[in-house]
């Protein structure tokens, strides 16, 4: 092992953390019902978490024709589910070291959008908060190789892995790769155990076919690059994927990947503003 990322793994001090208002947030959106007074009343704790929501919901991608002041007038103006997008981006654009990376945030977004369609179509259900978040974390193991290592990143992980494979790269150099190390991340966070279970699975579509989480992670993962050639595991889109996902044919994961890309764009309008 050249480098030793399970020691940075284990030491606190060189992993980025949550505020303990960004946790309850996360926590709370995972749930099926979410009051919003209480989601609100998490958010004032948080200063930083309150300035962002606010600056967000006054920017001129929402369009409004007054100033909001307060967060709870925030979520109202807002609704559920567009609360959801931007306390999930708000509380984890730390760890993609902001939108220095406009094509790892716009995967990691596509990805969450994409995991979130699918599973409204599984049965049996899986929250979409939760495949939502999965798909937006899906990869954090590859920035905090990057953040840890970067010039190993940029200049010697690439060409190993035009050679053996990202996974076996990452082995290769590190003895962990990224899936494992996001797992773990996840875990040192205190997140469910099926959440950090899913990111471990996202490239494993073996192990995955038997956590329905996993399997969710894996598929949202290989939808999202259908389109630019890097879905490795593309061929393993077997009739067991398509009977999970209620699914026919290939067709209908681009018709999705593309309807996902469309609120990608429009969400990152929003994005900008909130970052």
């Amino acid at each position: 092992m050249l480098f030793d990322l399970q020691t940075a793994i284990e030491k606190a001090d060189n992993l980025p953390t949550f505020s303990m208002a960004g946790r309850k947030a996360l926590a709370m959106l995972s749930e099926e019902n979410v009051n919003l007074d209480e989601l609100a009343m998490i958010i004032r704790s948080d200063q930083a978490l309150t300035s962002k929501i606010l600056r967000a919901v006054n920017s001129p991608a929402f369009g409004l024709y007054r100033e909001i002041k307060l967060v709870d007038e925030a979520l109202r103006y807002l609704g559920l589910v567009e609360t959801k997008k931007l306390v999930f981006v708000a509380t984890t654009h730390f760890l993609f070291g902001g939108t220095q990376d406009i094509e790892t945030w716009r995967h990691a977004i596509l990805t969450g959008y994409i995991a979130e369609t699918l599973a409204e179509k599984i049965e049996p259900k899986i929250n979409t908060s939760d495949a939502y978040l999965i798909g937006l974390m899906h990869d954090i193991g590859k920035t905090f190789i990057e953040k840890v290592v970067p010039i190993v990143y940029r200049q010697v992980l690439p060409s190993l892995t035009e050679e053996l494979g990202r996974l076996d790269a990452e082995l290769s150099l590190f003895g962990i790769d990224h899936t494992e190390i996001g797992a773990q991340m996840l875990q040192f966070w205190n997140f469910d155990k099926h959440l950090c279970d899913a990111i471990a699975y996202h490239h494993s579509a073996v192990f995955a076919f038997s956590d329905p989480m996993g399997h969710l992670a894996w598929v949202a993962n290989q939808v999202a690059h259908l389109a630019d050639g890097r879905a490795s595991d593309e061929a393993k889109i077997t009739e067991k994927t398509f009977s999970f996902l209620n699914l026919k044919e290939i067709a209908d994961l681009e018709k999705i990947r593309s309807e996902s890309l469309k609120k990608v764009d429009d969400f990152q309008k929003k994005l900008e503003a909130l970052l």
